[in-house]
């Protein structure tokens, strides 16, 4: 399981060239889930 986890996050980050690009990717992954539910 850990090799598909690793897998996942190094497609994810591929396009991250910044700490600033990897945060704006995690937030944006995160969004909907921290968002209060109206």
């Amino acid at each position: 399981m850990q090799d598909a986890k690793d897998k996942t996050l190094k497609e994810l980050a591929k396009d991250c060239r910044t700490v600033e690009d990897v945060h704006e990717m995690l937030k944006n992954m995160c969004r909907d889930t921290l968002q209060p539910v109206v």
